[in-house]
This record gives structure tokens, sequence and C-alpha cells, in this order.
């Protein structure tokens, strides 16, 4: 896909912060994480859990990418902007406050149809029969939890969607999911573009896989393809791939084949050559190398956990480059003519200014002097440079 007519490969592509939920709101937002109350991150795992949580993302209501489309009548027809996956920028409950808590969900910040988890999740067990006790949170469930024992008090979360009727304004999915959570996305992006198409209306959607955050976890089945050399490379030494490795390795091949899903769902339904679609991911790989950051043994096969971040140092959590430096893949053919790679420095808050650039569309008047930390990207996707300034480049 990167190689293809119309795509870009971002080869300085950063995340705008090391962990998850400060990327998460850059994207939103095109500002510094820190300009919105996000600072952290918080370890609830299910609403069931935590409906006291009080996880204040832009307080006073930021202008999003959501937004943004939603001054096109044709993407207020229907459920013309779509969230599905991890949301990590809190409380789902619409009646949080009687429980101490802030509701921040999808729904808060733009987002019309939406299916999500409340904050990390399992990649490949998100539903699987949990029983959920009324004050002591998970109790009983049936995943499978690959090679880590250490997450079978913690691996249950639900999918949760807007439900007005529902006692809190939302439902929680009952039902388990498929063993690839990957898969169970990219599926549920594809029948919503189905429906889209129906109608020939645009969207915007975004697509939170949880690949490979921790607790990854692959199926019996991709561990095995990988241990036999039909999906992965054989190791870089003589030592074979431990339970981990293959854990980690079996579920980044099913993120290659859900976004394989997505692209296919886009051409299937008449999307591909007019969307604009990104990839990214929110930070480096996890697993630290201790206080120098420079992981031992092999770059490309550190001792410390798997993934790499090749030859930069650091990992997931780090201010070095190997906790931010992460892949970028933009395509457009009908706009992106032929396939380039660009070397210009671009970050996740880049994300909502150039949408706006394509659209035409500008922020609420009450919020034009408010900083906007990103830029559009669509000079250097043609193939323009940055210039640098006083301040620094671009």
């Amino acid at each position: 896909w990167a190689r293809r007519s119309g795509s870009r490969l971002l080869q300085d592509f950063h995340s705008g912060g090391s962990v998850c939920s400060p990327t998460r709101a850059s994207v939103l937002t095109g500002r510094n994480h820190f300009r919105d109350c996000v600072s952290a991150t918080y370890a609830c795992r299910d609403n069931l859990d935590c409906k006291d949580l009080d996880y204040e993302f832009a307080p006073q209501r930021t202008f999003t990418v959501a937004d943004a489309v939603q001054d096109l009548p044709e993407y207020n027809e229907g459920c013309g902007v779509f969230f599905s996956g991890k949301w990590h920028l809190g409380n789902f409950y619409e009646d949080a406050s009687s429980f101490g808590g802030i509701t921040s969900s999808p729904k808060t910040h733009g987002f019309q149809c939406w299916e999500a988890t409340i904050g990390n999740a399992a990649t490949r067990t998100t539903n699987c029969n949990c029983e959920f006790g009324a004050e002591v949170g998970v109790q009983q469930h049936q995943c499978d939890i690959g090679h880590s024992d250490r997450e079978k008090d913690r691996v249950c979360a639900n999918y949760w969607y807007d439900d007005p009727m529902a006692e809190h304004g939302v439902t929680n999915m009952t039902k388990p999911t498929p063993p690839s959570d990957a898969l169970y996305m990219a599926e549920s992006f594809s029948n919503y573009l189905v429906d889209r198409r129906a109608a020939e209306l645009p969207f915007l959607a975004q697509i939170s896989f949880r690949n490979c955050h921790k607790p990854f976890m692959g199926s019996r089945q991709g561990r095995e393809a990988c241990a036999n050399g039909e999906t992965c490379s054989p190791p870089k030494s003589y030592e074979p791939y431990t339970f981990e490795e293959l854990d980690y390795y079996a579920c980044l091949v099913e993120l290659d084949d859900a976004v394989g899903e997505v692209l296919a769902a886009l051409e299937r339904e008449g999307y591909y050559n007019n969307t604009m679609v990104w990839l990214a991911s929110d930070n480096g790989p996890e697993g630290g190398c201790g206080v120098e950051q420079i992981c031992e043994g092999d770059p490309y096969r550190p001792q410390s956990a798997p993934g790499t971040a090749g030859p930069l140092r650091g990992r997931k959590r780090d201010v070095f480059e190997g906790g931010h430096r992460v892949p970028g893949i933009i395509s457009y053919p009908d706009m992106l003519k032929g396939n380039k790679e660009i070397w210009e420095l671009a970050v996740t808050h880049d994300f909502l200014p150039t949408v706006m650039d394509i659209l035409g569309v500008n922020r609420s008047a009450e919020q034009q002097s408010w900083a906007m930390d990103g830029k559009s990207l669509l000079p250097i996707l043609d193939g323009e440079k940055w210039v640098d300034t006083v301040e620094g480049m671009r």
C-alpha cells in the first residue's frame, strides 16, 4: 500500500505524545495535548469498573476533527462520523457526574456513531464472556490470555455504544468478539461503509486498533504460523522466538490483515480513490531499556521486549526519538499523484489542520484565536519543503 500510486510514506513522522492518550488528543484537536488537560493516561479497563472516572479531556470542548466535517451537510445525514476501538479519553456514562465522574465519550467530542472501549484492552479477547461484579470488578472470563498469566485479572473490557434509552445513556456489548479484535474493528467499519455507500454519502471514520499495545495476544494459529516461518522471518539469531515474541508478531500480522480489510472495503464500495487514509501509531514500542534507554542485543530483536524502534534510542514513554518516531502512511489517489517518500517533519497534530484545509472549513468563531499546533501537510505531500523560521522548522 505504501508503494502504490497515490500513497505517501512519511519517513519523519512523530506521535504527539510518547503514550496513547496524549497522542489521541492531538489527533482530534490538532493541538499539544497539554492545552486540553491531557497529561497522562488512566488504568480503567471498563466503565463498569470506574463509573467515577473523572478524566477531563478538553473541558472547554475544543473543536475536533469530528466537528470539522459536520460543517458540511452531507456528513450530517445518518452517521457521517464514526469511531471504533480504543478511546482512552474519558468516561462514557452520560450521568458520570452522579458518580463523581466527568462525561467525555466519543459522542461528547463530536462522533455521531461509535463503539469503543473506555481504555486499553487485550488485542484478541476484548469480550470473552466476562462477568463483572458490582463492587469487585471483573471476576470470571473465558479469555485466552496468551503468554501473560499476569493479565488474567485485567484482560476483560466491553465495547460500549450510544444508547439514549439505556440507564446511563450507553450500552455495553455482551456477546464475545471474534479472536482477532483488529479484524472485528475492520469488519465493523466495512459494514458501516456498506450503509454509507447505499446512501451515496461521504464519511469520516477513526479506527483505533489496539495492536500491539499490552496486553498483546496473538491467536494460537497465528503463533504457529509465525513459528513455522509462514508469516514471520526466521529469528535473527539461533534462539527460537519466545512465547511472548510469537504473541507479539502474531498480533502484528493480525493488524496488517485488518488494515488490508479496511483498504479492501474502501475499494469494494468505490471510496478508495477519493478518500484520504492515514495510518499512524500513538507511540514507540512497549518495554523499557533502563535509564539510558539503549536496548541490549540486536536493535531489531532487543532482549527487553518484542518490537523494535530500529536504530533509534528509546521506546514508549521516552522523549528519545524511539518513543515517538512512528510509522506514517497517507494515501489519497484522487489528489496525490504518483508515489513519494516524504522526509519532511510531520506529527499527529497535523491531522486536523490537513482535513480542514481539504474541506475548506474553519474552527468556530469563539475558538479562532485558540492555538493550533499542527499544520496542513498538503504542501509537503506534493513535494514541497518546510521553510525554516526564527522559531524553528515549519
